[in-house]
């Protein structure tokens, strides 16, 4: 659980329309070996610990955080009837791309592109008249 400050800082991250490269960059980032501890022995003895076997360390440790990040993402109520709700429907199916979580990727970016759509977020504010005009 996230301290709501922070919620409310992911929550519009995702509503600019954070790219997949935003998030191969953030996950990219994380790396266990650059772990700190309060002591400088416990950190010695947990690196000996995953001597050889880091990348494992490292990739179990990168599912719990992204597991932990979509489901919080997925919890911040976004208003998807407007065009930042519907920036971070698209956020959230970048992050689980660059996951490779494919599958579930491809159904919130479908979402997004529908949000989107003339029929989606753009025809409910500017109505019928030429949606793409509106969209420059």
């Amino acid at each position: 659980m996230l301290p709501t400050e922070e919620e409310e800082d992911l929550k519009r991250a995702l509503e600019s329309g954070m790219g997949h490269a935003n998030f191969l960059d953030m996950f990219g980032g994380i790396n266990v070996t650059k772990a700190q501890a309060r002591e400088l022995a416990d950190r010695d003895a947990i690196l000996a610990l995953m001597r050889g076997k880091e990348t494992e360390v490292n990739n179990v440790t990168m599912l719990g955080i992204k597991e932990w990040l979509v489901k919080t993402a997925g919890g911040l109520g976004f208003d998807e009837g407007s065009k930042e709700g519907a920036y971070a429907v698209g956020s959230i199916g970048n992050m689980l791309n660059a996951m490779g979580s494919l599958d579930e990727a491809l159904l919130y970016c479908e979402k997004a592109v529908k949000l989107h759509s003339p029929t989606g977020f753009w025809r409910r504010k500017f109505g019928s008249r030429n949606v793409s005009q509106q969209r420059s």
